[in-house]
């Protein structure tokens, strides 16, 4: 990781910084200038890992958003990479209070910040964190990203089941209920109509993690969103607007081809 994070610094220009959560915890993160600043100041990305995914592996997003002079701010959860442990605190409670530091971090630092310029972007299980700190920013207009991400995370464990014989799959899906719903408490689905914001719904073509899960969960994350018959501040339908389909696997970091979709999202949302 030491390479990986001089790499960062080196060819982003990347600054290492400390975060202080309210209950105590110093999380390792680092702050990406942009390439040129904005007379009226830069929007600014914050970027919510996947589980078991590090900062120091996001180089395809941060350059992706350094080009377009967005600044990012990355960081660890607790007890992954250099951030400090936590000995109480269950996985989503402690998650989310990591991001709350670095967006509170993100508004101290970044000069010209307003709240329409900020931009959550959350892959994996962090979109579950990516929602929930959004939801909080209520009446505040900061934007979101759910990448390949889930509705609700109990879900998670029963899709994953499926896979088992049938006449043990009604007590392993439980089971796996449980287990998920003790672990990642995030109900996604219902949190994210609490978002002011825009909301951008990235899935997998090619994503096998679960079976039924690669469209359903992206779906109904859309769907609570923008129901049917959603207008824009404008008055546009919003039935297609956000939703981004791309290529790859489960966490698959190419952007590439989802270019031009990402660029129209980020040009009505932070960019405009």
């Amino acid at each position: 990781m030491d390479i990986l994070r001089r790499d960062l610094e080196e060819t982003f220009n990347g600054e290492r910084v400390t975060l202080n959560t309210s209950d105590g915890i110093e999380l390792d993160g680092m702050y990406f200038p942009p390439r040129e600043k904005f007379l009226n100041g830069n929007p600014t990305a914050i970027l919510c890992q996947g589980n078991f995914v590090c900062y120091e592996e996001s180089q395809d997003l941060i350059k992706l958003y350094q080009e377009l002079n967005i600044s990012v701010m990355v960081f660890n959860y607790r007890g992954y990479g250099e951030s400090q442990h936590a000995s109480t605190g269950s996985s989503a409670e402690g998650a989310v209070c990591d991001a709350e530091a670095a967006i509170a971090y993100v508004r101290e630092r970044t000069e010209g910040i307003t709240n329409n310029n900020i931009l959550v972007h959350g892959m994996s299980i962090g979109g579950g964190v990516a929602v929930c700190l959004t939801a909080q920013q209520q009446n505040k207009g900061v934007h979101l990203i759910v990448d390949q991400t889930f509705a609700k995370f109990e879900d998670v464990g029963a899709d994953l089941t499926r896979r088992k014989k049938k006449d043990c799959e009604g007590l392993v899906s439980k089971v796996a209920r449980v287990v998920m719903r003790e672990l990642y408490g995030f109900d996604s689905e219902e949190t994210i109509k609490e978002v002011t914001g825009e909301v951008c719904v990235i899935r997998s073509l090619n994503d096998n993690m679960m079976r039924e899960g690669k469209y359903n969960h992206a779906k109904r994350l859309y769907d609570a969103r923008y129901p049917e018959g959603a207008k824009d501040e404008e008055g546009n339908d919003c039935s297609d607007l956000h939703r981004i389909e791309k290529s790859g696997g489960h966490l698959r970091m190419n952007y590439s081809g989802i270019l031009d979709d990402l660029l129209q999202f980020l040009y009505v949302s932070i960019l405009k």
